[in-house]
């Protein structure tokens, strides 16, 4: 008869073959992402799942499958053997010793194929099955407690299961209670990795949506763009020049050099002089390796500082010199971009980004965080995070976990000027003083970073002084093609020598002027003429962009004028690019960075902007982004470049991949490096060419045609399935309306925004059973200024309903943080006209199907609406809006009849402060995987909300003596207002549960926090929390048995049924005459949580 200990052996070694293959699984993504990975670690952990899959073959014969629990795990343990076989083979195909060099050494091969990427997938899916039951059913470790056989186990084998039935998981504490034998098993394989198994607490969901939050999409733009290492050839960083030479005979080409320039002496580098340059190449190598904590590159403006750095990063030599420094060191890297957007220019963004890489390198580490920090629950965007929370979660990382980090930061001079170099060295000295930690910058030699990381201890080296060999190479691999025949030997060296004199180590300058020499060559220039055009050329950057478009442009003012419209253009903000997938309809990917169908449209079609299109429309743009390429190429005096990679690649987000002919006429259009952005601001010259026939008007005229091609654009991608968001729509306009556009102009797109709502091209991004709130209004919204349109939108004979809807739309938008001021006279219009502010009705609220309860959304009227929205103004200290909303409800209080109506308000904890949630009650009803944060419901009347209201505006100093509100308010006798429930903090595999207030007085101090006035007496959502648990968990103390006895904890679910039969405004689909759907499946993360959003003006704020 079997005693148990052989369904405990088997569950045993089936973690493990699951905690091996999760690790292979995970390195094998790394290595289709192109991320270094150590050459062993692969096969190290193939050999360790082949042996646990063989205990598993060898216990699982032993179970002897009785009962369901032991049938169970007799089948897991099939797929078990079966998955590790299948991914073992996919190993063997990684690992194979023909194809380790190009795995291991370039990152380029094959692994990317999408066929094997998929067979990862498929493998990664079953083993979540796997781990899925293995995690969630205890059943076999209960059986065995229960079996007769379990007092006859050793005890501490009893122990163990008995601490596994009670749902112990922590398998440290697990394995200091187990036998000798037992711990040396487990502890190798499950004691680092259970805890990333382990999802009854964190799903996979909430780590990714935390690292979604992380990185914004251009976060890693920089390091993208800059010039692939492999054409700067910086191998001498970690070898010395013999070396090299021996390894790589293209470094033979300095030999070649020297010889050509024995005619300047003073520029051929003696032996003692390469020996010195190959020893502070070396002293870098040796910093790796050493306990020194910071490093400076620095260099002259194009020296190559950014593709040193990039090159390092990627360079298998840098791995292996840190783990001389500490095993199993990790790198991590930021590129800062002084031109680009917040975060890539910020310290916020630095600190995200290195972040982002610890987290996504560990999901223990994720874990951790989510419940170290309990704010991070709430982030879903890279703008809902502040500098300080930032540092104070990677920090904390770095502190605590053992493995040492080394970090590569590029480009401190490219720091924004609002942050500071003050600013951004404090963070590094910060850093650089947590143990374990190493930091390699780069930067130019300002003056006021010179000496501050002199301060600092820092290590350097110039670049610009060190790097002529490679430079010599770079030259060789350009202009060896013409070596044939094209031009002679002798004046190729001679051209090489001059190229490299002039050039001063500055790489940019060196790159320009070998790419205008072999276009000469190409162009069949005789010798004496590219001879004499080298010598002219001038040796700083600037002053070679003058002259580069000089040759080009000056003699041709369509040139001219083309080129510096298309320098305008790149410079310009206001773009916006992307859309949404018809088939997902839930959330907009948009970029706002330039690309080549923008410029091509804006500066090849101009004025013209027509709007219906045809089957040949997108063939037709190509061919126009074809022309717009040469003509940039042609044109811009190499100051511009289209790179490879579309502004709509967005690797983070698989789920929103566009058509595959979008791509290609959305790549990015941008300055070559930032001294040809630099060039023309802040030079003389280059003011002349970016000015060239440019005045205000032209300017606005150039954001107008940049508007406009939004929409041409737009409608262009619709044939091919994307479509774009209203919100989008409306900030490209009121922005235009900021920069002083023609009100005729902004009149005419609005006209086009609800054209194109009608035909579907524009959309609301939220599911297509979400009530979507009336498109005049949502534009009403935003351009209050054009209210005889409106007016005439909303006032229809025979159909006042729409007016009635419209009135309400306007006022659950008004509440909104993005709206600054509700439209006062617009609103006084429509009531005016006789629009009815009391009526009742559904708007722009969500009819949510849960998993667990009944739906159930909102009735109201455009008064409460206003009201619950002015009182959310003042609960986000937005006194300035208040007066706005005072006027607007003075003129509806009069003809109020109903001033006892009751209705919900709920409120929430959000960024450490308990918000007021005033646009529905569906909020709270658990969408998808989201972590839900502490919240109470309050049952109020009208009388109650217009006299906190007036309180507010006392306490803000606002005069409200002249309304009319005034004297009804004194005729008030019992505002009504009851704490109805609080909900704690928790997750929707919950059971999602609430607790029912059942005595107001102690909790009286919540509703002055939330409602006002806040004083001494007010508590918080949490700490009402807090007392609530302490109470409900202790029994000595005779206040906490009073206090217990006010309240009670219920099904969350029952409580909006039970609600729902109440008069307090919440109803039942069927009460409605509604049948909802269900929720979507697969509904992303962040769709999810635009969808509780309601109104989604949010999405206009973005």
């Amino acid at each position: 008869m079997a005693t148990g200990l052989e369904a405990l052996g088997a569950a045993s070694a089936v973690l493990s073959v699951i905690a091996f293959a999760g690790n292979i699984i995970s390195l094998s993504y790394k290595i289709y992402d192109g991320r270094p990975t150590p050459q062993d670690e692969l096969e190290g952990y193939a050999k360790q799942m082949r042996d646990a899959a063989e205990q598993v073959r060898t216990r699982n014969e032993r179970v002897p499958q009785m009962t369901p629990a032991e049938t169970k795990l007799s089948e897991v343990a099939r797929e078990c053997i079966e998955v590790a076989e299948k991914l073992e083979k996919e190993t063997r195909i990684i690992t194979n010793p023909a194809q380790r060099g190009k795995i291991f050494g370039s990152i380029r091969m094959g692994l990317r194929a999408e066929g094997r990427k998929t067979k990862i997938k498929e493998l990664d899916e079953s083993l979540k099955r796997c781990k899925q039951i293995m995690e969630t059913d205890q059943s076999i470790a209960l059986e065995q407690q229960q079996s007769q056989g379990f007092q006859g186990l050793e005890s501490d084998v009893q122990n163990l299961v008995s601490r596994l039935a009670r749902g112990q998981t922590e398998i440290e504490v697990l394995v200091t209670q187990e036998a000798k034998t037992t711990r040396d098993e487990f502890s190798t394989s499950l004691a680092t990795n259970f805890k990333a198994l382990d999802v009854r607490f964190t799903s996979d969901n909430q780590r990714q949506r935390l690292l979604k939050s992380l990185k914004s999409e251009e976060i890693r733009l920089r390091y993208n763009e800059v010039m692939s290492p492999s054409d700067a050839c910086f191998e001498r960083v970690f070898a010395s020049y013999e070396r090299v030479c021996r390894k790589s005979p293209e470094h033979k080409a300095w030999d070649k050099t020297n010889k050509a320039l024995c005619f300047s002496t003073y520029l051929r580098p003696s032996g003692g002089e390469v020996d010195e340059i190959d020893r502070l190449w070396n002293s870098f190598s040796s910093w790796l390796q050493s306990n020194d904590e910071l490093f400076w590159i620095q260099g002259k403006p194009g020296s190559g500082k950014s593709t040193l750095m990039k090159f390092i990063i990627n360079n298998d030599s840098t791995e292996r010199l840190l783990q001389s420094w500490s095993p199993n060191a990790r790198l991590l890297s930021h590129f800062f971009w002084k031109i680009g957007n917040e975060s890539q220019n910020s310290i916020k963004g630095l600190l995200c980004s290195l972040l982002h890489d610890i987290l996504s390198d560990c999901s223990g580490g994720i874990d951790q965080v989510l419940e170290q920090f309990t704010f991070l629950a709430s982030k879903d965007f890279y703008k809902e995070w502040s500098t300080e929370e930032a540092e104070r979660v990677l920090f904390s990382l770095l502190r605590d976990q053992t493995r040492s980090t080394c970090i590569f930061i590029d480009g401190l001079d490219e720091i924004s000027n609002q942050d500071g170099f003050p600013a951004l060295l404090r963070v590094i000295r910060r850093l650089q003083s947590i143990p374990k930690v190493k930091i390699c910058v780069s930067s130019r030699p300002e003056t006021e970073l010179v000496n501050r990381l002199e301060t600092m201890g820092a290590q350097n080296l110039r670049l610009d002084d060190l790097t002529r060999p490679e430079m010599a190479v770079y030259i060789h691999k350009e202009l060896e093609r013409f070596s044939q025949g094209q031009i002679s030997a002798p004046v190729l060296e001679e051209l090489t020598s001059i190229l490299l004199s002039k050039a001063e180590g500055v790489f940019l300058w060196l790159v320009l002027a070998t790419r205008g020499l072999a276009n000469g060559i190409d162009n069949g220039d005789d010798e004496k003429t590219l001879r004499n055009r080298l010598q002219q050329l001038p040796e700083e950057l600037e002053p070679l962009y003058e002259a580069m478009w000089l040759r080009l442009n000056a003699n041709n003012r369509v040139y001219r004028e083309t080129a510096a419209n298309y320098f305008r253009c790149v410079m310009a903000d206001g773009w916006r690019a992307g859309g949404i997938r018809k088939e997902a309809s839930l959330l907009e990917v948009a970029s706002t960075l330039p690309n080549l169908a923008q410029l091509a449209v804006v500066v090849q079609i101009g004025d013209n902007f027509p709007l219906n299109t045809d089957d040949k429309v997108l063939t037709d743009l190509k061919t126009m982004c074809d022309m717009t390429a040469d003509d940039i190429q042609t044109r811009c005096a190499g100051m511009l470049q289209v790179y490879e990679r579309s502004v709509l690649d967005f690797p983070y987000y698989d789920e929103f991949i566009f058509p595959s002919e979008v791509y290609p006429l959305t790549r990015r259009v941008g300055f070559i490096h930032r001294t040809a952005h630099d060039f023309l601001v802040d030079t003389e010259a280059g003011q002349r060419i970016l000015n060239y026939k440019c005045d205000l008007t032209a300017s606005i005229d150039l954001h107008i045609k940049i508007v406009r091609s939004y929409f041409y654009l737009l409608k262009s991608y619709y044939t091919s399935g994307v479509i774009g968001s209203v919100g989008g729509a409306v900030d490209l306009c009121r922005r235009l309306g900021d920069k002083g556009a023609d009100q005729g102009v902004i009149l005419e797109l609005l006209l086009v925004i609800q054209k194109f709502y009608e035909q579907d091209i524009l959309r609301f991004p939220r599911s297509n059973w979400y009530p979507n709130p009336s498109i005049s209004a949502v534009l009403a919204l935003s351009f209050p200024t054009f209210e005889d349109y409106f007016i005439s939108c909303f006032v229809q004979p025979g159909s006042p309903q729409v007016a009635t809807d419209g009135l309400r739309d306007i006022g659950v938008g008004s509440a909104n943080p993005w709206i600054r001021y509700p439209p006062v006279q617009l609103v006084q219009r429509l009531i005016a006209l006789g629009v009815d502010p009391h009526a009742i009705g559904r708007s722009a609220l969500s009819l949510t199907m849960s998993e667990k309860g009944s739906p159930v959304t909102q009735k109201s009227s455009a008064f409460e609406l206003f009201l619950r929205g002015a009182m959310n103004k003042f609960q986000l200290y937005d006194d300035k809006s208040l007066p706005a909303f005072l006027y607007i409800i003075d003129a509806m209080a009069p003809t109020c009849s109903n001033w006892d109506r009751k209705v919900m308000i709920a409120a929430k904890t959000r960024h450490s402060h308990d918000e007021l949630v005033l646009t529905g009650w569906e909020l709270f009803v658990p969408l998808g995987d989201k972590l839900y944060v502490p919240w109470a419901a309050f049952e109020v009347d009208m009388r109650f909300l217009l006299m906190r209201l007036l309180a507010a505006a006392d306490s803000c100093k606002i005069p409200s003596q002249a309304y009319k509100l005034q004297e009804l308010a004194k005729s008030f006798t019992k505002p009504y207002i009851r704490i109805r429930h609080i909900g704690p903090q928790q997750i929707p595999d919950q059971d999602f549960c609430c607790y029912r207030i059942l005595e107001q007085q102690p909790f009286q101090g919540l509703i002055n926090r939330i409602f006002g006035p806040k004083d001494d007496t007010s508590m918080t959502i949490s700490d009402s929390l807090v007392l609530i648990e302490d109470c409900l968990n202790s029994s000595s103390d005779s206040n906490s048995e009073a206090l217990s006895r006010c309240v009670e904890k219920v099904s969350f679910y029952d409580e909006i049924d039970a609600l729902a039969q109440e008069n307090v405004g919440l109803y039942r689909p069927a009460d409605l005459g509604v049948i909802p759907q269900p929720l979507e499946t697969g509904v992303s993360q962040t769709a999810s949580i635009m969808l509780s959003r309601l109104f989604h003006l949010n999405a206009v704020g973005r």
